[in-house]
C-alpha cells in the first residue's frame, strides 16, 4: 500500500487537546483501529471518518460513517455506558487527526 493513500498507517496520528480531555483512551484506539482494518482491507475510504457515540439500555452504540462513498456500520458495546458524543478523523493528505467537532 503506497504511503499517499487515505488513512495510510504511516502517517502521523494527532489528537486534540478536547479529544485527550473528553474520548476514553480504549475508544480512541477502538476508532484508530476500525478505520486501520478498512485501510488494511483496501476500502475506498473519505477524508472524513465519522463516530457516533450513544448510550443504550443495554451499555452503548457506536455508528461509524463516511459520506463518499456512502458507508454506515453500527457496533454494539455493552454493559458499557461510554459518553455520548461525535468523534470526527481527518485525513488532510499529511495526517491524521482525531478531533471533536467543536475543534474544527
Amino acid at each position: 500500500m503506497d504511503e499517499r493513500t487515505m488513512f495510510s498507517e504511516h502517517k502521523e496520528k494527532y489528537l486534540t487537546r478536547n479529544v485527550k480531555a473528553v474520548v476514553p483512551m480504549l475508544l480512541q484506539l477502538f476508532c484508530w483501529d476500525l478505520i486501520g482494518k478498512k485501510a488494511l482491507k483496501g476500502a475506498e475510504l473519505d477524508y472524513l471518518q465519522i463516530f457516533e457515540i450513544k448510550q443504550t439500555d443495554e451499555g452503548s452504540e457506536i455508528t461509524h460513517r463516511q459520506e463518499q462513498p456512502k458507508f454506515v456500520e453500527t457496533y454494539e458495546i455493552p454493559k458499557r455506558k461510554l459518553p455520548e458524543l461525535k468523534i470526527w478523523v481527518i485525513d488532510d493528505g499529511e495526517h491524521l487527526t482525531m478531533l471533536l467537532p467543536e475543534d474544527y
